[in-house]
């Protein structure tokens, strides 16, 4: 896995598509469950990606402290 914020914008895409498509198309309780899973999947991906950015700045920081 070469480039691994890549997937986590995937990632990001794929849950706010998943989002929308419990706001604007379903009614209801299914409505509801899609959004919930929707919105934790791209809070899940925001965290995920600020994660990687700061390993990657402290792998970074390790290689020119060497």
């Amino acid at each position: 896995m070469k480039e691994p914020i890549i997937w986590a914008v995937a990632m990001l895409v794929a849950f706010l598509a998943l989002f929308l498509t419990g706001t604007l198309q379903l009614q209801g309780f299914e409505s509801v469950i899609i959004q919930m899973v929707g919105f934790s999947g791209m809070v899940f991906a925001i965290l995920y990606s600020v994660l990687l950015t700061q390993k990657s700045n402290e792998e970074k920081d390790q290689t020119f402290k060497r």
